[in-house]
């Protein structure tokens, strides 16, 4: 199961859909990790975007409570973490998109080794492990991330250095835009509308193109993708 990492505080749940969206359209089960605020903590966890169920949630959380019975110390978001990386490799899911929790070297997330991870805005450069960066952010938020993946030797693309996103227009709840990457792509859309989608695709088709996804598989996520 391949890991993916996205972190930041602005836009982590579109860049997710999109990407989530993508990968099913591409033939991959995708195991998603959510940060939500919610009662229902079983509706962090979704399976190509389907939640999963309550009784589910209990099992892995008596699981869980088991684990801390016998002596083991857990932080709440570090056992959520943990039935999260559980439960999708029970599910023989080939990819677990994984939202952060605090960010940075300390978030429970980084038990597992990242794919790729993105990076949507703020400084969140100490979740950086293995892979390659993906990232939205510029000045010297960018700078500090560009230092810090130096330092492991990871690559990092930036919007506006490495791949380029241009609005198109909207029609009625669909945004669309012209993307240049590895591939280039005319009349992408997305099923949501406004302007500000666009930088999110981009940062999940910069992803998708990371992991070999084909173009049309891309073309029909994107338009498929719907809020988790």
């Amino acid at each position: 199961m391949k890991v993916i990492f996205v972190t930041g505080n602005n836009g982590n749940d579109n860049v997710v859909d999109y990407l989530s969206s993508i990968l099913k359209e591409e033939g991959y089960k995708t195991g998603i990790y959510r940060t939500v605020d919610t009662v229902k903590r079983n509706s962090r966890f979704l399976i190509d975007n389907r939640v999963m169920t309550e009784a589910k949630f209990k099992k892995y959380e008596k699981i869980i409570l088991d684990f801390i019975d016998g002596g083991s110390e857990l932080t709440l978001f570090e056992a959520l973490v943990g039935i999260a990386y559980r439960y999708f490799a029970d599910e023989n899911c080939d990819f677990a998109i994984m939202e952060t929790e605090v960010g940075g070297r300390y978030d429970p997330i980084n038990v597992a080794e990242e794919c790729l991870s993105i990076i949507t805005s703020n400084d969140k450069a100490g979740i950086i492990k293995k892979g390659i960066v993906i990232t939205e952010t510029d000045g010297k938020t960018l700078e500090v991330i560009v230092e810090e993946a130096k330092k492991k030797g990871i690559p990092v693309k930036s919007i506006d250095n490495e791949f380029f996103a241009k609005f198109a227009g909207t029609k009625g709840k669909k945004t669309g835009f012209d993307f240049i990457g590895e591939s280039f792509y005319t009349k992408l859309e997305t099923g949501s509308g406004g302007k500000n989608q666009v930088n999110k695709a981009a940062l999940a088709v910069v992803a998708a193109e990371e992991l070999g996804v084909e173009n049309e598989a891309i073309r029909k996520g994107l338009k498929k993708a719907k809020k988790s």
